[in-house]
C-alpha cells in the first residue's frame, strides 16, 4: 500500500445518480445463468460463461483486483483499506451509530451483516428452528477467505437493496456477486484440494443464497445449481475426513437443502446416509428424528417405481410403515407440550396478510397461531411429510388392479386434504414481519405442496388462493426454490370457479 498519508476509500460515490430498477435489471441481466466453477463434480458447468461483470470502477467496496490480471498475485482484503468514506445509505442501517463507528471497512461490513441478520430473521437469538433459521446463521456467514467475504457482501447488499427497493444497492450487489465469482475461479485455479478448502465451500454456499434475489436469480434454479455443485464437492471429499465445526454446520444445512431440491426434482438424496449424518451438526432428538424422516421420505419418493401388480401391492407396505413412523413422531411431539402447539384464530387477525389475499376467494377464513417460529416450522414439516406419504400411498393404490386400499380411499383423501389445509392456514403466521425473509422462505414450501394436492382435487379456488399468496409474498424481490415448479404459476381466474369432483386418479 502507499504511504499512510495517501488514503484510499470504498468506491461508493454519494453523488452517483441512481438508475431505475428496470434499467438495473436490463443492464445487468443474466441470460441463463450457469455454474462458472468449471469443476467436474458440478454437472451445470460449461467451459465458458458470458461475462456480464460491471466495469471495475463501478464496483462497490472496491479494493479487490481482478485475479485474472497479470499483476494480481492474490486478492487483497478490503480490511486493509484505511479510513474509507461512509456510504450515505449506511445511515439507514443504524441511525444511532456515531460517525466514528463507520470509519473502517470492517465496521461497514459489520453493519452490513447485522442488517442482513436482522432482516433475515429478527428473532434469531431467541427462536431458531431446526432448518431455515440455521441456513443463514451468523456462524455460517463468518468469512474464511477473501472470496467468501465478497460473497457475504453481495448477499447483504442484495437483502438491503431488496428491503429498501434501492436500485443503486442492487447495482452494487450485482457487482459484488460477479466479483465473488471471479475470486472463486481464482481460488479454484490455485488450490490443489478444493473439496477440503472450507473457504471455497463457504463461498459457493453463500453464492447459492444470493440467487434467492431476483437481481441475480435464474428463475429460482441458480440457487439449486450452486448447492448441488457443492454437494458434488462434499461427496468427492467423503464423510471419513475431518470436519470442522463450520464444515459440520455446512453439511447439516446442505442435507436439508438437497432434500428440498430432491423433493422438487424427484431425485434421491446422496447425503442421507448415516455416515453423512455423523459428520453433520446435531440438534435435539425430536428435530433430528424429523430431519431423518424428511430425508427418508424424499429419498423414497425418488426411488424407482415398481411395475408389476405383485410388486405394486408389496410397495404399499414400506409406505404404510413410514406413515406409522410419522404418526409415532407426532405423538411424541404432542406429548412434549402441555397444550396443542397451535391455536385457531380468524385470518383477519393477521392484518399484514390481508394484503396478500386481496382478490382471493375466502377459502381459508381461519388461520393458525403458534407459540414460536421453531414450533411452527417443525409442525408444518410434519404436515408436508404426511401429505407426501398419503399422496404416494394413494398413487400406488390407484395403479393396482385389486385396489387393496379401496376401503380407506376416502379416509386417506380426507386426511391428505386436511394436511394441505393445515399448511395453508400456517402461512399467515409464518409471514409475520417479525419473521423477516426467513418466514417468506419457510412459507413457500407449504404453499407448494398444498397447491399440488388441491390441483389433483381440481379445487381451483384453493389453487388460485395459493397462487395469489405465493405471488404476493415473493413480490418483495425474492425467488423461491419452488419457482417454475408451482402449479399455479399461470394466472387463474377466481371468479365463478367451482370445486372439482375429486382426485384425478379416481377416474
Amino acid at each position: 500500500m502507499a504511504s499512510g498519508s495517501e488514503d484510499k476509500s470504498v468506491a461508493i460515490s454519494p453523488t452517483r445518480s441512481h438508475i431505475s430498477l428496470a434499467q438495473a435489471r436490463e443492464r445487468f441481466a443474466y441470460h441463463k445463468r450457469i455454474c462458472a466453477y468449471d469443476f467436474a463434480a458440478c454437472t451445470g458447468c460449461l467451459p465458458t460463461r458470458r461475462d456480464h461483470r460491471l466495469p471495475e470502477t463501478e464496483s462497490s467496496l472496491e479494493t479487490l483486483p481482478d485475479p485474472a490480471s497479470s499483476d494480481a498475485e492474490t486478492p487483497k482484503d478490503i480490511s486493509s483499506v484505511s479510513e474509507p468514506k461512509s456510504p450515505p445509505w449506511l445511515t439507514a442501517i443504524d441511525k444511532t451509530s456515531s460517525p466514528a463507528s463507520l470509519q473502517s471497512a470492517q465496521s461497514i461490513r459489520f453493519q452490513l451483516l447485522e442488517e442482513f441478520c436482522h432482516s433475515y430473521f429478527p428473532l434469531r437469538d431467541q427462536d431458531t428452528d431446526h432448518m431455515y433459521t440455521k441456513l443463514l446463521s451468523r456462524d455460517s456467514l463468518q468469512p474464511i477467505t477473501v472470496g467468501m467475504q465478497v460473497a457475504v457482501d453481495a448477499l447483504c447488499l442484495l437483502q438491503m437493496g431488496t428491503n429498501y427497493r434501492d436500485s443503486y444497492l442492487l447495482h452494487q450487489a450485482v457487482a459484488q456477486y460477479d466479483k465473488a465469482l471471479v475470486n472463486l475461479q481464482y481460488d479454484l485455479s490455485r488450490v490443489s484440494d478444493v473439496t477440503s478448502n472450507e473457504g471455497i465451500l463457504g463461498t459457493i454456499y453463500v453464492l447459492g443464497f444470493c440467487e434467492m434475489f431476483r437481481a441475480v436469480s435464474s428463475n429460482g434454479h441458480g440457487e439449486r445449481t450452486h448447492h448441488l455443485g457443492l454437494q458434488g464437492m462434499l461427496i468427492a471429499r467423503g464423510p471419513d475426513k475431518q470436519y470442522s465445526a463450520f464444515a459440520q454446520l455446512l453439511l447439516y444445512n446442505l442435507r436439508h437443502l438437497t432434500a428440498i431440491y430432491g423433493a422438487i426434482d424427484c431425485k434421491r438424496v446422496p447425503l442421507r446416509d448415516a455416515a453423512w449424518k455423523r459428520c453433520a451438526a446435531m440438534t435435539s432428538r425430536l428435530t433430528t428424528e424429523l430431519s431423518d424422516l424428511v430425508l427418508e421420505v424424499t429419498d423414497r419418493l425418488a426411488a424407482h417405481k415398481p411395475r408389476d401388480r405383485h410388486t405394486l401391492t408389496n410397495a404399499l407396505l414400506p409406505w404404510s410403515m413410514l406413515e406409522s413412523r410419522l404418526q409415532s413422531w407426532l405423538v411424541r411431539w404432542m406429548r412434549s407440550f402441555e397444550h396443542l402447539p397451535y391455536r385457531t384464530v380468524k385470518a383477519t387477525a393477521f392484518t399484514h396478510f390481508t394484503l396478500h389475499t386481496i382478490g382471493c376467494p375466502n377459502v381459508f377464513p381461519r388461520a393458525y397461531e403458534f407459540p414460536s417460529f421453531a414450533i411452527s416450522s417443525a409442525q408444518t414439516t410434519y404436515w408436508i411429510m404426511s401429505l407426501q406419504v398419503k399422496q404416494k400411498i394413494l398413487e400406488i393404490d390407484s395403479i393396482c388392479d385389486d385396489r387393496p386400499l379401496r376401503s380407506r380411499l376416502q379416509a386417506l383423501t380426507d386426511e391428505a386434504t386436511e394436511c394441505a389445509t393445515h399448511l395453508c392456514q400456517s402461512v399467515a403466521w409464518m409471514t409475520l414481519p417479525q419473521h423477516g425473509s426467513c418466514g417468506i422462505m419457510r412459507a413457500s414450501g407449504p404453499l407448494h405442496y398444498a397447491v399440488r394436492w388441491f390441483d389433483k382435487l381440481k379445487d381451483w379456488r384453493r389453487v388460485a388462493w395459493c397462487g395469489k399468496v405465493k405471488s404476493s409474498i415473493e413480490s418483495c424481490g425474492m425467488v423461491s426454490p419452488y419457482s417454475g415448479n408451482f402449479v399455479s404459476d399461470n394466472e387463474l381466474s377466481v371468479q365463478g370457479v367451482d370445486d372439482g369432483p375429486g382426485p384425478r386418479w379416481e377416474g
